[in-house]
């Protein structure tokens, strides 16, 4: 019988699942809702079209807001297995490359909201 064993680095893995959840779950999140708020997309209209939002131009920013923040969730899953995964192997390595990871995604949303709504990066 094969065991698995943790080294209490293990905890540092733990922190960076807990900052990507705060950073997709939270933040990502938080700019999604401001977005609805702002150019009157209401639930539970995924993405802006003509008949929820008529401004062309707020619904292009809008769905680069809403893609944005759904791309890194689609994403997540495997961001987390992976993490779980090298975790158990390279503590170190692991966590450095995933807060990076976690640093993009949110970066990634930022640049796709800067163009047309500074206000919401």
């Amino acid at each position: 019988m094969s065991s698995v064993s943790m080294k209490p680095e293990f905890g540092y893995v733990l922190g960076v699942a807990g900052a990507s959840f705060f950073a997709h779950h939270m933040y990502m999140a938080s700019k999604v809702v401001k977005a609805r708020k702002r150019f009157g997309v209401e639930y539970p209209a995924l993405y802006a079209d003509e008949k929820n939002c008529p401004n062309e131009t707020n619904r292009k920013t809008f769905n680069c807001v809403q893609r944005a923040h759904q791309n890194s969730l689609e994403n997540q899953a495997i961001f987390l297995s992976l993490l779980t995964l090298s975790g158990l192997q390279v503590n170190v390595t692991s966590n450095s490359d995933r807060v990076k990871s976690t640093a993009v995604a949110i970066e990634f949303l930022r640049s796709h909201t800067h163009i047309d709504a500074p206000e919401l990066s």
